[in-house]
């Protein structure tokens, strides 16, 4: 593990995470690596900024955020009354590591909310991310979704999402 990336393994599988920002990043899952080259692996999720484009290419994260200057569909959606705060923007994340998983928790002060993330690699191989957002402001949040985005494969077969 490096300071800024997570390297869960278990046989046969490897989920790497940059937890630098302010929402993780997963930037390798499959295969299990016995090492990891930081540049060539962030390199393929951190893209070089594009003609007539956008001047960094958000990378598509755990919990996408508008915030971020991601143009998919947001992570997580909702406002304060009045509609303020409806693109929040996490940072100052906190990671607690265990053998195999860890918890990220990170903060938006101004829309006066937490996102707290937590990774299991299991035993069988299956990864387990549960995500919760916490209102710590004194008025009401309106949350519509708040949803997890994994990137999949083309060869992925099989992908079992459930609701607690």
């Amino acid at each position: 593990m490096t300071a800024d990336l997570i390297h869960l393994r278990r046989l046969g599988v490897s989920v790497v995470v940059e937890v630098s920002a302010g929402v993780p990043v997963i930037v390798h899952w499959g295969r299990e690596l016995e090492t990891i080259d930081r540049d060539s692996i962030l390199s393929s999720v951190y893209l070089p900024k594009q003609p007539g484009g956008v001047d960094v290419t958000a990378p598509v994260a755990v919990v996408p955020q508008h915030g971020e200057g991601c143009f998919a569909r947001p992570g997580l959606a909702g406002h304060r009354p009045g509609g303020r705060h409806f693109a929040p923007r996490f940072s100052q994340p906190e990671v607690e590591v265990s053998d195999y998983g860890f918890v990220f928790t990170s903060r938006d002060l101004v829309a006066e909310l937490s996102l707290r993330c937590q990774f299991e690699l299991c035993e069988s191989g299956v990864l387990a991310i549960k995500a919760t957002v916490t209102n710590n402001g004194t008025n009401r949040y309106l949350l519509d979704t708040l949803s997890i985005t994994l990137p999949l494969p083309n060869s992925a077969e099989e992908l079992l999402t459930l609701w607690s």
